[in-house]
């Protein structure tokens, strides 16, 4: 079978020396996905890549999309491609000023589609938007939520296929004893937790969406004492949540653990006895899927998580983890209450059959078809 060249754009990479500097669910994808597409016999992969921190990200794109005109223009005039794919409708947005140049060619533009992507509110993005659904010949949403959001958008359903997002399943070291992991976490945090405790974390992007200073405020002051709350991440909503933890006085039992590498990562959610995903309606800025809670499955953490957007592609009703209604504080408060730690145990094995099939899922592969 012949190689597909296939030219790979992402602008969502971390800095080199850094790799807090850029982390998401998004930039994780685009990352695996960069890897897989190397490793993958029957694709002769190019790549153009930016790395940036989080911060810097609007002040470098103008440099960047110009890079990526002549970069992309000379390969396709070099007939060095067979396609483009773009890690989300960010870099997808060039594709209008070219799109000529690939429909003489015959090269085909492919997207992935995340959910803020699609629906980020402001007038003149959505229009261009619409325009590069429109010109784009293949469209993988990250969940079926994602899909309608296209959908509404008035793509056509044949360009749609449908791929939940993936994780390398070897990403992470094999199972140790929940205990030892615990003593672990709590030693290279500084944080000390009582030996009965009940540890609930939540880790992502600190913004309104992701229902942590409503779970604080809401649920939190209901829970026995033993039940505490570690939050890892950083973003615009940190004061607030702060402010919820002030409120309710809840400094011995909820905390920032601000960003969190790799190896302090695998520590909490090894040494965690649930992950809490208590995402919050908000007008155009969805939950597209939930990569964080396949992160968590594998290292054998269930999930209790809001019941909206693409996070109910993650979620396998009682098997990884539990959906309940968003904003429901007694529904999160007693699924809570239901899991002993010999229960959450037996959730090891079952939760990494489940992730290395969402694994699977993620890396198979679609034709594209044609009108």
């Amino acid at each position: 079978m012949d190689q597909l060249r296939l030219l790979f754009i992402s602008h969502s990479f971390p800095l080199e020396d850094d790799p807090l500097s850029n982390v998401g669910g998004m930039q994780r994808v685009a990352y695996d996905l960069s890897n897989a597409l190397s490793q993958h016999p029957n694709i002769n992969l190019q790549k153009l890549i930016l790395r940036t921190s989080w911060q810097a990200t609007v002040f470098k794109m103008p440099a960047y999309f110009a890079r990526a005109y002549r970069y992309i223009g000379r390969l396709i005039e070099n007939r060095e491609i067979d396609a483009v794919l773009f890690s989300s409708m960010v870099t997808a947005s060039l594709l209008p000023f070219m799109k000529q140049r690939f429909k003489t060619h015959g090269i085909l533009a492919l997207s992935v589609v995340h959910g803020l992507d699609v629906t980020w509110p402001y007038a003149l993005y959505q229009k261009h938007i619409h325009t590069v659904l429109g010109l784009l010949d293949g469209i993988f949403p990250v969940s079926r939520h994602t899909r309608i959001e296209c959908l509404n958008r008035g793509t056509s359903p044949h360009k749609l296929f449908t791929t939940p997002n993936g994780i390398d399943p070897n990403r992470f070291n094999h199972y140790k004893n929940t205990t030892d992991m615990r003593h672990a976490l709590c030693a290279a945090l500084g944080l000390p937790l009582p030996d009965n405790a009940t540890l609930l974390c939540s880790l992502g992007r600190l913004v309104p969406r992701k229902g942590f200073a409503w779970f604080v405020d809401r649920v939190m002051p209901d829970l026995p004492d033993h039940i505490h709350y570690w939050i890892g991440g950083h973003g615009p909503e940190s004061e607030t949540i702060q402010s919820a933890i002030d409120r309710q006085m809840l400094h011995h039992r909820v905390r920032l653990l601000g960003l969190v590498d790799e190896q302090h990562l695998e520590l909490l959610f090894r040494g965690a006895d649930l992950f809490i995903m208590p995402n919050i309606p908000q007008e155009n800025d969805v939950e597209g899927f939930g990569v964080v809670m396949l992160e968590a499955g594998i290292c054998g953490l269930p999930a209790i998580a809001s019941n909206l957007e693409g996070i109910r592609d993650v979620i396998t009703q009682n098997i990884n983890g539990f959906l309940v209604n968003s904003q429901d504080a007694d529904a999160f408060k007693q699924s809570i209450l239901s899991y002993s730690n010999c229960h959450i145990k037996r959730f090891y094995q079952i939760a990494l059959v489940i992730n290395r099939r969402l694994y699977i899922l993620a890396h198979q592969h679609h034709p594209i078809r044609h009108t």
